[in-house]
């Protein structure tokens, strides 16, 4: 399996996520970001399995090699973001690519960039009236610069073809409509005693303070998110932890 076998799985549930009908928009919608705004993360895998036997695909094992993951904001239009993407992996590779965020009605199914000023109960994607993803909550996180309004959104997936589920848990930023951080737990039909999970973890941008996203609270996410499976979700180990690790 090849490199891009991940990112195009790193997109897959907001693909879905995004299918949209004939609807018009309710409210102004505007983008929260500005060119040449740079936004570094963490990128991790997770991966558990219920049969002994099983290993961690080394296509996985490989991308876990991440040294960062990096956006940096191109051009903006009132609803539109261009963004490139750098994806630098510890041995030296750089995967580049360009992703487009269309924050009104979420067409393009970018999972990184929202509109600015959303919040709680109010729809994800302004504009796509049909679909039923409301913003969960709307908080306060705290940051060395301050504190920052969050919005949350959790969806559970489980029509997704070649999926048994897929279970997003994402956070992004008020104002700017940034993602702050991201959980993608997905069980696939074909391996149906496996899990994988992708946690994505602002750390660092060139617009505010970003706070440190302490990696004892992944864990008890990943799990919390595996505790939605139809099957029980156990890491192959020698050891008798139920934890899961990154691979």
């Amino acid at each position: 399996m090849n490199k891009k076998t991940v990112a195009a799985t790193f997109l897959m549930f907001l693909i879905s996520f995004t299918v949209i009908g004939s609807a018009s928009a309710q409210t102004q919608v505007s983008v929260g970001v500005s060119p040449g705004n740079v936004f570094t993360y963490d990128l991790t895998f997770y991966w558990n399995s219920t049969n002994p036997a099983d290993v961690a695909p080394a296509y996985l094992v490989a991308q876990n090699q991440t040294a960062y993951f990096q956006l940096t904001v191109e051009t903006t239009t009132s609803t539109t973001v261009v963004i490139q993407t750098v994806w630098q992996l510890l041995n030296g590779t750089a995967l580049n690519g360009t992703d487009v965020s269309e924050v009104s009605s979420g067409a393009t199914g970018s999972i990184y960039v929202y509109a600015a000023n959303l919040t709680a109960g109010g729809l994800l994607f302004p504009s796509a009236t049909d679909l039923p993803y409301l913003i969960n909550s709307t908080g306060f996180r705290s940051y060395p610069s301050g504190f920052r309004e969050t919005n949350h959104i959790a969806v559970n997936n489980t029509n997704i073809e070649g999926y048994v589920y897929s279970y997003m848990d994402l956070y992004f930023d008020k104002q700017s409509g940034i993602v702050v951080e991201y959980t993608l737990t997905s069980v696939s039909s074909s391996t149906p005693n496996q899990t994988i999970a992708q946690h994505l973890a602002l750390k660092e941008s060139n617009t505010w303070v970003v706070p440190e996203f302490p990696s004892m609270l992944v864990l008890p996410l990943f799990m919390a998110a595996t505790a939605l499976a139809v099957v029980l979700l156990k890491r192959k180990q020698t050891s008798a932890s139920p934890q899961a690790t990154a691979v």
